[in-house]
């Protein structure tokens, strides 16, 4: 699920991410995976990255404005996502995070955006850059283990904008840490029933953000187990951070992590 997870946020018109051949090569040897979640559809489906799913360049006067609003947090309050008509104006993270029906009917009412004009993929691997680091600091926030190890990832499959952190917590048992940013509302549930099950959607107390929250049966896996819980925090502006363990850490802590960690996001 992980891989059809960033297979359809990379390839999404939703996110601001171009896609280069081979790029699901190195993220598969990089990460793991197994089934998929959708995020992107959108963009965290749709991300719930996230996340996943996804022309209007031309209708955006100052593109590379509005584009910066993305690198620095997503789409500012208030203001409307660059590149959907009608405008559309995300007030909290469930506005990001749709069904089925929901995002049928969304982009059957609106233009898609485009992919960001004039971006490139990144050699790989990246030069670690404040994107990877601004994550690291929130993560730092979020009560894991103090001798857990660390590893950033930025531009993760040459993809700008991407980023990942891995983390090894003490016995060798990993944690992926992973952001990307929506430029439009997703579908947060894979349509597959046997993968769906018990998929929540919470506010993140304190914050204008939700959650989408995967328990070990919906469909995530990681190279080193068959099963995986995760958790994905959507911020106002459509940034979303996806938190992926082994079953064995345990889906509440991971849901604690996440949660602390975002109450730290833009602070």
């Amino acid at each position: 699920m992980i891989e059809d997870l960033l297979r359809d946020t990379l390839a999404s018109p939703d996110w601001d991410l171009p896609v280069r051949p081979g790029a699901m090569e190195d993220l598969r040897r990089r990460r793991t995976t197994h089934r998929r979640r959708t995020a992107g559809a959108a963009a965290l489906g749709g991300l719930a990255l996230v996340g996943a799913a996804v022309a209007g360049v031309t209708l955006l006067p100052e593109r590379g404005v509005e584009l910066a609003t993305y690198a620095s947090g997503g789409v500012p309050a208030g203001s409307p996502a660059p590149g959907i008509t009608p405008s559309w104006v995300p007030e909290h993270g469930r506005d990001w995070l749709l069904t089925s029906e929901q995002t049928e009917q969304f982009w059957a009412a609106h233009t898609h955006p485009s992919p960001a004009p004039g971006q490139s993929t990144v050699e790989s691997p990246a030069p670690l850059g404040p994107l990877s680091q601004e994550l690291a600091d929130e993560v730092a926030t979020a009560g894991l283990p103090g001798d857990a190890q660390v590893r950033r990832e930025d531009s993760v499959g040459g993809q700008p904008g991407a980023t990942m952190l891995h983390l090894t917590l003490p016995g060798g048992t990993p944690v992926e840490v992973s952001r990307a940013t929506a430029q439009g509302p997703w579908t947060y549930l894979s349509g597959r029933e046997q993968f769906d099950q018990g998929i929540t959607v919470v506010d993140v107390p304190g914050t204008a953000s939700a959650a989408v929250i995967y328990p070990a049966d919906a469909g995530f896996g990681m190279a080193s187990t068959p099963r995986a819980v995760a958790v994905q925090v959507v911020t106002r502006g459509g940034v979303t951070t996806t938190w992926v363990a082994p079953e064995s850490v345990g889906l509440e802590t991971l849901k604690e992590w996440a949660f602390t960690a975002a109450r730290h996001q833009g602070s």
